[in-house]
């Protein structure tokens, strides 16, 4: 029996597409929801499993939140929680724990500017952590002896509270000084 000479060709097209929506189709819709999904915090198990669907797109988070380096926290924890004073009393309590806990981890940092100034070339930013005069927690940006943040150091003064990221500098730091290098002000 003989087949006819466009048979074989309309098959083989056929079967290309139908792999093709077999395939494209599903990825697409998984691409879709895997972006919406971070986005907008979806769950498409909630959407199959007869759950409560009337809040899905919604977000916990507080309008009245600060952004920080893991995220954004309400407001009133970001004061309790990131002060410069709070900071340098989980960095007092053990060091040792401290240096394993945030070695060379972001860290997000609030207080009053307490001293300006500048060594080698490189912009530095005090802020007082305690009622002592010595214990301060210390923010550059120079990595190879290059300041990298001197335009926003420009911009505040000393008492100006200031929201400042940076990561913290375990071999910098020592039992009166808090170091964090790579900061930035966060406005």
């Amino acid at each position: 029996m003989k087949t006819k000479p466009g048979l074989f060709r309309s098959d083989f097209r056929r079967n290309v597409f139908l792999v093709l929506i077999a395939v494209v189709i599903p990825v697409t819709v998984m691409i879709i929801y895997s972006y919406s999904s971070k986005k907008y915090g979806w769950k498409i198990h909630s959407i199959f499993s007869g759950e409560d669907t009337s809040k899905i797109g919604t977000t916990s988070i507080p309008e009245d939140s600060i952004e920080v380096a893991d995220g954004k926290v309400p407001k009133n924890d970001f004061d309790n929680n990131y002060s410069a004073s709070s900071w340098f009393e989980k960095f007092k309590a053990n060091k040792v724990a401290f240096d394993q806990s945030y070695k060379n981890k972001l860290i997000d940092v609030t207080g009053a500017i307490t001293a300006i100034k500048s060594e080698y070339g490189c912009a530095i930013i005090e802020i007082q952590a305690t009622d002592s005069p010595f214990e301060i927690i210390q923010c550059t940006n120079c990595p190879a002896g290059k300041d990298g943040w001197s335009n926003e150091v420009t911009r505040v003064a000393v008492q100006d509270e200031v929201h400042i990221r940076g990561r913290y500098d375990y071999n910098g730091s020592s039992e009166n000084s808090m170091n964090l290098y790579r900061c930035h002000i966060v406005e």
